[in-house]
């Protein structure tokens, strides 16, 4: 093996024999990521790019990883710097690159986009209504020929629906018997208490529970 470093950004590269060493010093050759600077891809270039690795053409098509894999995709996704910490260097160089922002502010136009994404994550993010709950909500709507709000967050929880003053919550039998999700459930309650709203909840375990559910319902019009 033979090193070199690219002339541009000193980054150390390997060579597996000699001639590519010399041909690369010989041509002053710099790293990919330097030759990808300032570089925009076309439209077409995308396009081609993401065709290739559509369908068959996926490496990963019909495959799947194994539950270890995932594990390890997990652990350096999220945990790659657990028990580390940054070296005085490294924290220099991050310093020096958030220099650029220092006595600026946005615009209260782009605090207000900033503000419009974060809640479109939060709301994807905070997503737990299962399919069965979406269904026995649609039929709830149209029982009541009232809209039913989807996911509400009020007091730092997320309620499964709300229409008027009445919160909905959409509870299954196996993920509402644990003791944690108890805990939930009775905050929940705090929380409908506290903010001033009626909470009804359903046990809807499948789709095939909810016409039973919703004959059982009586006079609870929003």
């Amino acid at each position: 093996m033979w090193n070199r470093n690219c002339p541009k950004c000193g980054k150390e590269h390997i060579y597996k024999t000699e001639r590519n060493l010399l041909d690369a010093e010989i041509k002053q050759r710099i790293c990919r990521s330097c030759s990808k600077t300032g570089r925009t891809l076309s439209d077409e270039t995308k396009s081609k790019m993401r065709q290739s690795h559509l369908g068959e053409k996926n490496i990963m098509w019909k495959k799947h990883h194994t539950p270890e894999t995932i594990e390890k995709i997990r652990k350096l996704s999220h945990f790659n710097m657990l028990g580390k910490k940054h070296s005085v260097e490294t924290k220099r160089k991050m310093s020096e690159n958030n220099v650029g922002f220092k006595g600026r502010h946005h615009s209260n136009a782009t605090r207000l986009l900033m503000k419009k994404k974060r809640v479109e994550y939060l709301s994807k993010s905070l997503s737990r209504t299962s399919k069965s709950a979406t269904k026995f909500l649609d039929e709830l709507e149209t029982r009541w020929a009232s809209k039913i709000q989807r996911e509400v967050p009020i007091g730092g929880r997320v309620f499964d629906g709300k229409v008027g003053n009445l919160l909905i919550e959409v509870d299954g039998v196996f993920w509402h018997s644990t003791p944690e999700q108890k805990e939930i459930d009775a905050e929940k309650d705090s929380i409908a208490s506290q903010h001033g709203y009626r909470l009804s909840r359903y046990i809807v375990n499948k789709e095939s529970d909810i016409p039973g559910v919703l004959q059982k319902i009586r006079g609870e019009q929003p």
